[in-house]
């Protein structure tokens, strides 16, 4: 398996891999990733600026995606209730992680953000931050098993919360 820049082509497979995404979440009642975010156009703008990365197989099948950035997240600027674990500007971010439902719970979330980490130190970045939902139990659990720490809380652009974390390599 391999972590590679998606392609275009596979914009439909990706909007599936969301839709099972965002119905996985409000079967657990978790209101993240509802309302229709992320949209087809989100992710084709993360295609585009080569953000999006994908997961494949030998035969090119898709485990899941994820966007990844070395770019300063603005709204990861100010965080209450805490602080990050490191003050610099160096870091990697990873947004929108889904894996495809047939190959849900079988540690490729773990897989993913472990390719992300060597992708984000080959970049020389220090860290990696990540946020996620107070009530998505599952990636809290994941992030703190592969060594990521609760940092505090941020606010995304519409005002929603999340809870951040930073792993520092």
């Amino acid at each position: 398996m391999k972590l590679v820049h998606a392609s275009l082509d596979q914009l439909d497979d990706l909007m599936a891999i969301v839709t099972d995404a965002q119905q996985f979440l409000a079967s657990r009642h978790i209101d993240q990733w509802q309302n229709g975010y992320p949209t087809k156009h989100i992710i084709q703008a993360d295609i585009e600026s080569k953000c999006c990365y994908v997961l494949v197989g030998e035969e090119n099948n898709i485990f899941g995606m994820v966007m990844l950035s070395t770019n300063n997240e603005p709204t990861y600027k100010t965080i209450f209730h805490g602080s990050w674990l490191t003050d610099i500007a160096s870091y990697g971010v990873i947004h929108r992680l889904a894996i495809a439902s047939k190959y849900r719970s079988r540690g490729y979330g773990k897989h993913i953000i472990n390719l992300c980490e060597i992708l984000v130190q080959k970049s020389k970045r220090k860290s990696m931050r990540m946020d996620t939902h107070k009530d998505n139990k599952l990636m809290q659990g994941l992030l703190k098993s592969i060594g990521y720490v609760y940092c505090g809380v941020i606010f995304l652009e519409n005002g929603d919360s999340r809870l951040a974390y930073e792993k520092v390599f």
